[in-house]
């Protein structure tokens, strides 16, 4: 039989893709043609594709393996936050072991390791670090107490001694005396007791005797800045401080004592007189503050929202300033006259009552004259200042001012000046009684005149000297009357 050359090629390589046609010139020759199957002899369409199939196989979508983006952002976020967790909980770890570390690392700063907000520990900025208790192991533990004790020294040479607090957790009290039964007369000692629900709370807290700057030498009650308990953690600080006796027949001097103690209530017992302090400044918040017996030069009292209450004496300035809460205060205030500036007490608060009696007392070989500067303001409550002691030729000015409350100011017979009284809506009362024994004993006797008018009152008061003047009083108020007293 002769093939003929225009036989017709096969279908299949008729339909067979160019790119498969152009990739098979570099590869050896196929085997040869075996010629077709017996079923496509029988069945020729077998051969050929059904309209409804596809000439080539169908290629897979990637798109439809692809997760969606939303979903790989939350994998990678949550991994991502597994690793900070355990990140922190290491680094956490690492810093307790730092911050509970004893011997080397007991000795040396560490707060730019610590975390703030969990623990108390000094700042940089508290300067030299002399000794701190932390941790349970360096408390004293008191038996059958939920209580912890630890003690510290500070040098009676110092310059300025000092307390301080800070933290969520430093809150209590603080109490002053003096101990006779305290021997070593060159130290003031310091007591703390820590009592608490459980005492891992002890682990957060520290107290540390530092020194700010040389000369300095105070104490810090440190706890987390950041940090909160439940009622089973109730946490305060009781710190009681001892002064010593004096070695010498003069009184102890110390020559400045300051404490910055918020969320701490302070008191001064009797110190009788023999702890003179040449300035003493008290700042609290939030509690009260009170003083038995205060000496000093310069006395300056803090708070806010409690009150002010005790004794004080001061030999050139007091100050009492709160708010929210009332001032009862009995005062002495001495000038030794050759001094050129005023005494001065200041006494401020709002919405609380002010009660003061304010002896004037003159230092000078001749127990006269002297000059003082009273101040006194409040506001929404009543305000009552009394005079009952001054020295004779004593210089005194006095402003007192309130609003929506009496005011009532008493002088001392001893008072010569003006006097100027205003309020509204009431009427000044001026009460005299120009019977009064002369306090000098040369039998003087006492004037007074005045003019007024609706809601003032201008005038003064002396002893057969018209004209002159030895201070002057000025007593304002608002919606409430004013009495002032010449008895």
């Amino acid at each position: 039989m002769i093939i003929a050359d225009d036989t017709p090629s096969s279908p299949a390589k008729a339909q067979q893709p160019l790119s498969a046609q152009r990739g098979s010139e570099g590869m050896p020759p196929p085997p040869a043609y075996s010629g077709p199957s017996t079923n496509f002899a029988r069945d020729p369409q077998g051969y050929f594709p059904r309209p409804s199939e596809a000439l080539l196989p169908p290629v897979s979508s990637s798109t439809d393996e692809i997760e969606p983006a939303g979903r790989r952002f939350f994998k990678a976020f949550g991994v991502a936050f597994l690793i900070y967790l355990l990140l922190g909980l290491f680094t956490r770890s690492t810093i307790e072991v730092a911050y509970w570390g004893r011997g080397r690392l007991a000795r040396i700063d560490l707060s730019f390791q610590i975390n703030h907000d969990e623990f108390g520990w000094p700042l940089h900025t508290d300067g030299k670090v002399v000794r701190c208790v932390k941790g349970i192991s360096d408390w004293n533990r008191v038996q059958f107490e939920e209580s912890s004790t630890a003690s510290f020294e500070l040098p009676l040479s110092a310059d300025v001694l000092y307390l301080f607090a800070r933290g969520s957790l430093s809150s209590g009290s603080v109490t002053y005396v003096q101990d006779t039964d305290w021997e070593n007369n060159g130290t003031v000692r310091v007591d703390v007791a820590a009592k608490y629900g459980t005492r891992a709370v002890l682990d957060r807290v520290s107290v540390c005797q530092l020194e700010r700057q040389e000369g300095h030498s105070g104490i810090g009650i440190l706890s987390p800045l950041n940090w909160h308990t439940s009622p089973f953690e109730r946490f305060v600080f009781d710190v009681t401080v001892y002064f010593p006796i004096s070695p010498h027949i003069s009184p102890l001097r110390i020559e400045a004592f300051e404490t910055k103690l918020p969320s701490f209530s302070q008191r001064v017992g009797d110190l009788h007189g023999e702890v003179v302090f040449g300035t003493l400044s008290l700042q609290s918040s939030n509690s009260h503050i009170s003083a038995e017996s205060v000496y000093a030069d310069r006395a300056m009292i803090r708070s806010s929202n409690s009150a002010i209450k005790g004794t004080f004496h001061a030999s050139e300035s007091l100050s009492l300033v709160t708010s929210n809460a009332q001032i009862i205060a009995n005062i002495t205030l001495g000038h030794n006259g050759a001094n050129s500036a005023s005494t001065q007490l200041t006494m401020r608060t709002s919405n609380g009552a002010i009660e003061s009696d304010v002896n004037l007392i003159s230092t000078s070989p001749s127990y006269t004259g002297g000059s003082f500067n009273v101040s006194a303001r409040t506001s929404n409550s009543h305000l009552t200042l009394d005079f009952p002691q001054s020295a004779l030729d004593a210089h005194l000015d006095v402003d007192a001012k309130t609003s929506n409350g009496l005011a009532t100011v008493s002088l001392n017979r001893a008072f010569e000046g003006p006097f100027v009284l205003q309020t509204s809506s009431a009427r000044p009362i001026v009460q005299f009684n120009q019977h009064v024994e002369d306090p000098t004993d040369l039998h003087r006797k006492r004037a007074l005149s005045y003019s007024e008018n609706t809601g003032f009152v201008k005038g003064e008061v002396t002893w057969s000297r018209p004209g002159y003047r030895n201070g002057g009083v000025n007593v304002r108020t608002s919606n409430a009357p004013i009495v002032f007293n010449l008895l």
